[in-house]
Order: C-alpha cells, then sequence, then structure tokens
C-alpha cells in the first residue's frame, strides 16, 4: 500500500494497490475521520482534492460555511418515507398508544399519495392545503381535518428538531373553526334512552 502522510489538520493519501486510485483520509470539524476516493491515480490531482477536503473543513470549523446546511441538505436528498418511518418509530418508542400511531401513519401516507410527495421538501403550504381541500370535498369534518393537520405538523416538528429541517413551513396553516362543523352533538340521555341501557 503507497502511503503519503501529512499533519492530521491536512490529511493524507494512500493507495490500495499501485495503479488504484488515490484515496483521501482526513477529519473533518466534527472531528471525524473520514476516507474517500479522489478517483485518480494521478498525485497531483489527488493532492489538490485532498486540498479542498480539508480546506472546506476549515470553512465549516471557523464557521464560514454553516454545517448544519451539509446536514439539511443530506436529509433533504433521502425520502420522505424514510423519514415518516422513522417518526413512527420515534412514537412508538415514546409509548404512544397503537390506534394514535396507526391513525398518524394514515394520515402521512396518505398526504404523501395526494401531494405526490418524495421529499420534505415537497410538504410545502399550498400542496398540503390542496389536500385538506380534497378532504373537504370528500365530506370529512372540520375536526377530521384538524387532526390530519396536527399529525403532519407534529411530524414536521419532529424533523426540525432532530436536524433533517432547517424550519416548519406547515404552521403558518391555519385549523378549521369545528364550532361551525359539529357532526356529533353531545347531550344528555333522555330519561327513556336511560331505562333502555340499563
Amino acid at each position: 500500500m503507497a502511503k503519503r502522510k501529512r499533519g492530521n489538520s491536512m490529511g493524507s493519501l494512500f493507495q490500495r494497490g499501485r495503479r488504484g486510485a488515490w484515496l483521501a483520509a482526513w477529519f473533518d470539524h466534527t472531528g471525524r475521520r473520514c476516507v474517500r476516493s479522489t478517483r485518480t491515480t494521478d498525485r497531483a490531482a489527488a493532492e489538490r482534492i485532498l486540498s479542498k477536503f480539508v480546506a472546506d473543513v476549515a470553512l465549516r470549523r471557523e464557521g464560514v460555511v454553516d454545517a448544519r446546511k451539509d446536514r439539511y441538505a443530506f436529509e433533504g436528498r433521502k425520502p420522505i418515507t424514510d423519514h415518516v418511518d422513522d417518526y413512527l418509530a420515534h412514537c412508538e418508542h415514546v409509548g404512544m398508544d397503537g390506534k394514535t400511531v396507526h391513525m398518524k401513519r394514515a394520515h402521512l401516507h396518505d398526504l404523501i399519495a395526494s401531494t405526490d410527495a418524495h421529499r420534505l421538501s415537497d410538504l410545502e403550504p399550498n400542496a398540503v392545503e390542496r389536500h385538506f381541500a380534497k378532504l373537504k370535498d370528500l365530506d370529512k369534518s372540520a375536526r377530521t381535518i384538524n387532526q390530519n393537520r396536527a399529525d403532519v405538523v407534529a411530524f414536521m416538528n419532529w424533523c426540525v428538531k432532530n436536524g433533517r429541517a432547517e424550519s416548519n413551513p406547515l404552521t403558518v396553516i391555519l385549523k378549521l373553526d369545528e364550532s361551525r362543523d359539529r357532526r356529533l352533538v353531545r347531550r344528555p340521555l333522555t330519561d327513556d334512552e336511560l331505562a333502555r341501557l340499563l
């Protein structure tokens, strides 16, 4: 294995075999060791690539570049279903009852299908409000739509809290007025109904 070592802050280059591409090794801004192929057998070109990696680390370490943006970009490339699966696993882990988790799963998967969302960025307010409008067209109650809203807002809040999204754009979606669309009006039982119940 050919190797060319430099100081830790400069990174190092090495090859696996004489004809293989040079591999670059360096420590990122968090102190984690990174190894990546430079995809070239030319050592001078590999040196320039490694220097770019090391310079990027310095920019993040000194705060010139916000390292959180890298995390958001990485999470933003993941399929939205991966985030939903992780969120539902979290809900089960913290002890939410099965019925609640099942309802959250149904609401989130319906939303994804309705909006044709593939990434977190696809869940933008206009698309989500169109989904709620479809639910209203299906004669769903204001309370049902508000529960859908609560579930998707909670999901996005969890994504923000866990560094998967920078902010929650869905908080601007207003709740519906449930008092104008009451499907079930609770009242005390009449004497006849109470007798039949007993």
